[in-house]
């Protein structure tokens, strides 16, 4: 690239992928921290907010071990909650698709 006379170099800079994880991770960390947030102030049964609970606890488990071999049927846990509740609770369905949009970035 060239700037008047002077050609410039552009400069590259990449991201560790331990950082690009810790990052994600952490990201996860605080949607879930959110979810569990937004599950104790839900306007809805208790049947339905232990279903969640038991979501978001899926969702610690996949954050603790990233070796965990179910992650197709979190995913599919995480889009049905979404179809559930995206009516009744933007909110919530906001928060569970900024967990499923990190858990990607993780390849999961």
């Amino acid at each position: 690239m060239v700037i008047g006379n002077s050609p410039i170099t552009p400069i590259l800079f990449t991201i560790p992928q331990e950082q690009t994880i810790m990052t994600d991770k952490k990201q996860l960390d605080e949607a879930l921290q959110a979810l569990r947030n937004e599950i104790l102030n839900l306007n809805t049964d208790d049947s339905r907010k232990q279903s969640l609970n038991t979501l978001a606890d899926q969702i610690e488990q996949q954050i603790d071990d990233t070796s965990n071999t179910k992650h197709q049927g979190l995913v599919e846990n995480l889009e049905e909650t979404i179809n559930e509740f995206e009516v009744e609770h933007p909110d919530l369905t906001s928060i569970i698709n900024r967990i499923l949009i990190t858990l990607g970035n993780m390849g999961i």
